[in-house]
């Protein structure tokens, strides 16, 4: 026994030992991963050389952000004892205007929450607008899991909806009508381009609600950049309001994450909900530590960009195209662009997402928002360099179409495209071009 155990285990003992010491770089190389640099913050993702402009959701957390998110004190928060998202609840709370919020994982939730709780009865109906987000983006959960019913009226171009048609659409009491619980509105207004919603606005609309017994939420996903633009406390927006989501994830560049805010009474119904959709994350501190980064850096900083977005629409309008683009600059309140396809891309059978699909090509991404319509969104990781060069991308695009029509039609060759076929601005400007 003693032999076998020299002979064949002895040695697989020894070459175990040895591996476990033997360095992974001796074994088996280390894939290398090029995008990826450290900072005293942790690991932060290098920019790319594609200008990536479909959405402030696409925003990075900053090393500060992730370097705070690390040392985050945590607890349980369904048991309501994770410290930092009870104190990212209070803060929200008095940002807002508001005795309490919660903490949730998306917007759409916290949208879908508010709903559940105010249309407490199926069949109840809410009125919102036939732009709004929670119409067009949300799959009418109210819907699917409380039996809401929709009436959809017209968003105006700069994103209300017709005070007197709230008011016609108040259901009337009887045993043959829904019952109208809820008046949803939008600020800014996504679907819209971004326009802010004034408190006057929200006002008016509230007290249509208070007088017909008929409550007001706000879906203010990006309420902060409402207040930035117009220079006014975020409550100023909010504070007439029964209920309210606001977002982390998109302009403030957290990397999850909503909350939901109203009364303590609708915040205990919401918490139910919440619990009932699957939205209690136990040690989610480390994600509300990333929303309060947010909330302390990023939300002093909105107006810049602002500043991107309308440098971004002067440039497209001053490609005088508008048989290609058309992009009115003076529409552009927040940090979103809405480019119009003109008639001379539409004659060639091309829509949104054909021309998406081009200027992806050629590293410039957006999104078809309609079969007509390219929504670009700026955040803070876009800089007055990516800006232009995004241009100079559009610039191209418009100029590879105009050099088709001439090789198409050479003999009707407009002069207006000749100021195309010139030499492109430079790939890298320099800060003085900037």
């Amino acid at each position: 026994t003693i032999m076998l155990h020299v002979i064949f285990i002895l040695p697989l003992l020894t070459q175990t030992i040895t591996s476990f010491g033997t360095p992974r770089s001796a074994s088996k190389p280390r894939r290398k991963v090029s995008n990826l640099k450290m900072s005293d913050g942790g690991i932060w993702l290098q920019k790319s050389s594609i200008i990536d402009l479909r959405s402030d959701t696409i925003s990075q957390p900053t090393p500060q952000m992730r370097k705070s998110m690390s040392r985050a004190e945590l607890g349980d928060d369904v048991f309501g004892e994770d410290p930092t998202v009870n104190s990212l609840e209070k803060e929200v709370a008095v940002i807002t205007g508001k005795e309490a919020s919660l903490f949730v994982p998306s917007g759409t939730m916290a949208n879908l929450i508010a709903e559940l709780v105010w249309c407490d009865e199926k069949g109840s109906e809410m009125i919102l607008g036939d732009q709004s987000h929670m119409f067009l983006w949300e799959q009418s959960n109210g819907a699917q899991f409380g039996g809401i019913s929709y009436r959809t009226l017209p968003n105006l171009s700069d994103g209300t909806i017709d005070l007197e048609q709230i008011t016609k659409s108040i259901r009337k009491k009887g045993d043959s009508f829904s019952k109208t619980k809820l008046i949803s509105i939008e600020n800014t207004h996504n679907q819209c381009g971004g326009r802010v919603l004034t408190p006057e606005y929200t006002k008016s609309v509230a007290e249509i609600g208070k007088k017909h017994g008929v409550k007001l939420h706000l879906d203010g996903a990006r309420v902060w950049n409402s207040a930035a633009y117009l220079g006014v406390p975020v409550s100023e927006l909010t504070s007439c309001v029964d209920s309210l989501s606001v977002c982390f994830s998109k302009g403030l560049g957290a990397p999850a994450g909503s909350a939901v805010c109203g009364d303590k009474e609708f915040i205990g119904k919401a918490r139910r909900i919440r619990k009932a959709l699957g939205g209690g994350m136990r040690q989610s501190g480390i994600l509300a530590s990333g929303a309060r980064e947010g909330l302390k850096r990023m939300l002093p900083r909105l107006h810049e960009d602002h500043i991107q977005a309308k440098a971004l629409a002067y440039g497209i309008s001053n490609l005088n195209m508008p048989e290609f683009f058309i992009c009115n600059a003076e529409d552009v309140e927040t940090n979103i662009v809405m480019v119009e396809i003109g008639p001379g891309l539409i004659k060639r059978n091309l829509n949104s997402q054909d021309v998406v699909n081009r200027l992806k090509n050629k590293g410039l991404l957006g999104v078809a928002i309609t079969d007509t319509t390219i929504r670009f969104v700026t955040y803070y990781q876009i800089t007055p360099n990516d800006i232009i060069k995004a241009i100079n991308i559009l610039r191209k695009f418009l100029k590879n179409v105009t050099e088709e029509i001439y090789t198409e039609f050479s003999s009707d060759f407009s002069p207006q495209f000749e100021s195309l076929i010139i030499p492109d601005l430079a790939d890298d400007p320099s800060e003085d071009a900037t």
